[in-house]
């Protein structure tokens, strides 16, 4: 009996050693770095060992927390948001939408052009080409920070922010995080680990997102 209870005691630990969090250092393997800051984490996407942990640092003025999980669509993409482009630049040069919405590209120049649509971790995720006079509906592919560059030369640039619905699994979730403050885990399984930094103070104005990948 006593080699059965054993047995499933050792059977529980191993279930339960996906990953281990705490609000101060990790221990064992190599500590990774995330900062969140300026409304990005860096870098967005980690990779590390087993056995290894990641410590994310709050260096925002505002409060968030680090919680496992996605960011769901929550807007249609009947709502439209227009953006403008012509000789000085694209207007409004921020708009901050949510995920599923649509933005409305209108060329106003004289000639054709092409947009690169850049991601937070600075990766072209889309090249929309709009034609002279002509306009074109997009939706972005997840919630995030985002960057419309002109391809031209003409360094126009605009940014849209996109919000997305908290979706959390479970895996590992911080404490509220103020300026300063630090949340690890140590990460056990390989996996790839998606994770969003919660806006504290409004929730479903969360977008910022990365990933861990353990090998």
């Amino acid at each position: 009996m006593r080699i059965i209870l054993l047995i499933m005691a050792l059977l529980s630990l191993v279930i339960l050693a996906g990953c281990g969090s705490s609000n101060g250092d990790g221990g064992g393997g190599q500590q990774n770095s995330v900062n969140i800051q300026n409304s990005q984490v860096t870098p967005k996407n980690v990779n590390v060992d087993v056995g290894d942990s990641v410590r994310w640092i709050n260096l925002d003025s505002i409060p968030h927390q680090v919680i496992s999980g996605t960011l769901l669509e929550s807007g249609s993409p009947t709502t439209i948001h227009p953006i403008v482009i012509s000789g000085s630049g694209f207007s409004p040069q921020v708009s901050q939408i949510n995920f599923g919405e649509t933005i409305r590209l209108s060329n106003t120049r004289t000639v054709s052009m092409n947009v690169n649509v850049v991601n937070d971790a600075g990766q072209v995720v889309e090249v929309l080409s709009i034609p002279q006079g002509g306009q074109i509906d997009y939706q972005f592919p997840s919630a995030g920070a985002f960057s419309l560059k002109d391809t031209s030369g003409l360094l126009l640039t605009a940014t849209v922010i996109v919000f997305g619905t908290p979706n959390p699994n479970g895996i590992f979730q911080s404490v509220t995080l103020g300026t300063g403050d630090t949340f690890t885990v140590q990460f056990d399984t390989p996996n790839t680990y998606n994770y969003f930094v919660l806006n504290a103070n409004n929730p479903n104005q969360s977008f910022m997102t990365g990933t861990v990948t353990v090998q």
